[in-house]
């Protein structure tokens, strides 16, 4: 390494570093590690910021190397000393790195100062004492990169042709170098076959700055499209270059010529902007060549306007009609687009034509090409891509592009696109809606036939308890009861979210039904909880269950208490709604529905809980006793009640719960079912009751409670033995709602009215598998809800005799 080699013939004892054998190790080892690297490393030492690097640092230095090798860096970098000094005494002072990226630092390599940039670190080196000895550099040079960034938009510019502007070209040229000063210090645009040479614009040229260009580059015989030409009599120090570039571009007419003239900083130099006007001038004649063609064929569609506009205005689907290259390179012009295009890509109809397709996709999209190569093949494609829309997002949609050709030989493309977005959202959706209710009847059946495992438990535990004296063995039996009830809850809830639960609906006022839960609700949530109430001015009436109704605000109300970890404010407001964008998100049908909402101050739920959270034993209270099925059966009776319920929430913005139900009031008709008044008159009974269960178990221990109650009874454990049994006329017929077999509970039910008008008739159920399955519905007097004990089959047996 050359550096190496410096750094063992220098005479360091000369600089105040000392003699290199009285180094400490600490140097020595900075010093070694520097040279050996691959990235160009810079160090200063001392006060003087004696200069030791790298090789790869001698490209940086240009002619100074290796003159700057142990020298002082103020006598290396005087151009940049302004800036170097403070940077270098912070990093001392501070004895912490400092970055920079991107950074422009004139540097004088050869004869001239020229633009440089780098991205580099100064860091602090430490002495064994911890003292700051010296500074380190690390830098990446990205000049090019730099300079490649700031003329992209000259060497990717792109030109759209407007009515208004008859110098589409000129114009955009003057917006483009308006703002890049290095290039052009002082730009203008003249016109070249007009005598006088007239300047169509200018920017920055003052103090006869316009004449000084326009004779430096007319006095310049038959010029080439582009190049430079050097200026006489330049100032010293000045801070404009001591030449001109320049390039010449054809008007859209096809005819007048124009030359853009640029001025650059003195940065610049005359090898880099010389590649700038190869570039420029290379962009301008594709450019021209486009407008040109582009015109030609905007002319030629105007002949055909009213078929054009009923075809790409009439149909859903986005309609794109390109112009393929007429020279065979592979690109296509926009020439037409409808509205349903512009939608799906962001655009306005007037940005897209003119537009080449290769700017409505992403570069090297390998299945772009590969379509592209198929159309050419096949004359058509048909499939979906990834379209960049205007706000660089990525759309997929499916394309049908067909190749065509046109009398006079001209080929033409025509492009059909279709956004499957929606129809995919809603197929999910439904997927979802699917799904749940599978779970959700699968729930109801499993809670269904738990509830008659528990009204056979509750029943034997109950005679158990009449039958036992002892009291050790009597309080084994009210534990299995206590549990039993705690079972009983939990397929409640179960049952409540496959919206499989016995509902009792009433007329209810809403706003009068909330002050009374709200006294509930604050003792459930504490006082460090406040409940503000905001009531609709208007009266609110929903025919709902009211214990359901108390149970699912309650639990909207602690679930906003545990957002908040039991303090903050909870905010429940009625009101009317019937918004139809709001009732189709939750597939309501159309009308007005009572919306409670509750709204907390709390954590909030994130995106990736919030599709769940409805879920049955999802949980977010990990450790504080959440069963997940508070919101599960909040839905199953909302939804069981014809409403549903919706959450909006963002982590750290609390959230709101909103539970609709529908606003109308019960027929004359289904009140008048619930209080038939029966007589029992003169009839001659066989027996007392008639039971009737599919389930042995179930029949057992109804039978057995019976019997304890002194009431002579009869059993059947089909629809149709039941029938048959009612010849015996009894008193009363109580049965299973939900039975196999022809003749279910409802049957019986019907027949029994047949055959004994008025009888009262109590229904059983784990569950109602439809929300018409109530018993005003199937014409009985009482549900009865398993499992139940044998205080409530009493209570229910004498309110079915009335």
């Amino acid at each position: 390494m050359e550096n190496v080699r410096l750094l063992a013939e220098f005479d360091w004892s000369q600089t105040e570093l000392g003699a290199i054998e009285d180094w400490p190790a600490e140097r020595r080892a900075v010093v070694q590690t520097a040279l050996g690297s691959l990235f160009p490393i810079w160090l200063a030492w001392g006060d003087d910021l004696v200069q030791i690097y790298n090789d790869g640092y001698n490209r940086i230095y240009g002619d100074k190397h290796p003159g700057a090798f142990g020298a002082k860096a103020v006598e290396s970098w005087p151009e940049i000393w302004e800036f170097l000094k403070p940077a270098l005494d912070r990093v001392k002072a501070e004895k912490q790195p400092h970055l920079f990226r991107d950074h422009l630092l004139p540097l004088q390599k050869s004869q001239s100062v020229e633009e440089c940039y780098f991205t580099f670190c100064y860091s602090p080196i430490f002495a064994a004492d911890g003292s700051v000895e010296g500074v380190m550099s690390v830098a990446v040079e990205t000049t090019q990169e730099a300079i490649d960034m700031r003329r992209r938009p000259l060497t990717t510019l792109i030109i759209e042709a407007a009515p208004e502007d008859p110098h589409p070209i000129s114009t955009k040229l003057k917006e483009t170098v308006e703002d890049n000063v290095l290039d052009a210090k002082s730009a203008l645009v003249f016109k070249e076959n007009t005598e006088g040479h007239p300047v169509e614009w200018s920017l920055r040229c003052e103090g006869g700055c316009e004449d000084r260009i326009l004779s430096a580059i007319t006095a310049v015989p038959e010029r080439p499209a582009f190049g430079v030409v050097t200026l006489e009599e330049t100032s010293a120090g000045s801070e404009h270059a001591d030449f001109l570039g320049y390039v010449t571009f054809t008007s859209i007419d096809g005819h007048s010529r124009k030359t853009l003239v640029l001025r650059p900083s003195a940065l610049v130099t005359q090898e880099s902007l010389t590649d700038l006007l190869f570039k420029l001038d290379k962009r301008l004649r594709v450019a021209t060549e486009h407008l040109i063609t582009l015109g030609n064929i905007k002319d030629e569609l105007a002949q055909s306007d009213l078929v054009y506009r009923f075809l790409f205005e009439n149909t859903l689907d986005g309609v794109v009609f390109s112009s393929p290259d007429m020279h065979g390179k592979g690109t296509e012009t926009i020439i037409g687009v409808n509205k349903a295009a512009c939608a799906m890509l962001g655009y306005e109809a007037e940005e897209m034509i003119g537009m080449r397709r290769d700017d409505c996709f992403f570069a090297d999209d390998e299945r772009v090409m590969s379509a592209i190569s198929e159309r050419a093949q096949q004359k058509v494609f048909k499939g979906e891509l990834v379209f960049r829309h205007k706000s660089g997002r990525p759309v997929t949609l499916e394309i049908t592009s067909i190749l065509s050709g046109l009398r006079s030989g001209q080929r033409r493309s025509m492009s059909i696109l279709r956004d499957w977005t929606q129809e995919l959202n809603v197929e999910r959706e439904r997927a979802e809606r699917s799904r749940l209710e599978s779970i959700a009847q699968m729930t109801g059946g499993i809670a269904h036939d738990f509830n008659n495992l528990l009204t056979v438990i509750v029943s034997a535990a109950e005679h158990l308890e009449a039958c036992i004296a002892d009291l050790d063995q009597k309080e084994v039996v009210s534990d299995i009861l206590t549990a039993s009830s705690r079972a009983a809850n939990l397929t409640s809830q179960l049952l409540a979210y496959a919206r499989r639960q016995n509902l009792e609906p009433m007329s209810v006022d809403v706003n009068a039904a909330i002050r009374q839960i709200g006294r509930l609700a604050q003792t459930v949530v504490g006082k460090d909880v406040q409940i503000h109430y905001d009531y609709s001015r208007r009266s609110l009436t929903a025919d709902v269950d009211l214990a359901q109704l108390t149970s699912a605000l309650v639990n909207l109300i602690k679930n906003a208490s545990d957002a908040m970890e039991g303090r903050g404010r909870v905010v429940v407001t009625t009101r009317v709604e019937q918004d139809a964008e709001t009732l189709a998100n939750l597939a309501l049908m159309p009308g007005k529905y009572v919306s409670i909402s509750v709204r907390d101050t709390g954590v909030g739920i994130s995106s990736k809980n919030l599709p769940r959270i409805f879920d049955p034993f999802f949980t977010t209270k990990a450790g504080q006793g959440g069963s997940g099925l508070g919101l599960s059966m909040v839905q199953g009776f909302a939804r069981q009640s014809g409403g549903d319920i919706m959450l909006q929430s963002a982590p750290g913005g609390g959230t709101l719960a909103r539970l609709f139900l529908p606003q109308r009031v019960r027929s004359a008709k289904q009140a008048a079912r619930s209080g038939v008044t029966r007589a029992t008159g003169d009839i001659a009974y066989g027996f007392d009751v008639l039971v009737v269960d599919d389930d042995p178990l179930i029949r057992r221990q109804v039978t057995r409670l019976l019997t304890r109650l002194d009431v002579t009874h009869a059993e059947a454990g089909t629809g149709a033995e039941a029938i048959e049994l009612l010849k015996m006329r009894p008193k009363l017929v109580l049965t299973d709602l939900a039975m196999p077999g022809a003749e279910t509970g409802i049957e019986v039910a019907s027949a029994c009215l047949q055959a004994i008008p008025r009888i009262p008739v109590i229904v059983m159920s784990g569950f109602a598998a439809d929300p018409r399955w109530t018993a005003a519905s199937v014409r009985a007097d009482v549900s009865l809800t398993k499992p139940f004990s044998r205080d409530e089959l009493l209570r229910a047996i004498k309110k079915a005799l009335g």
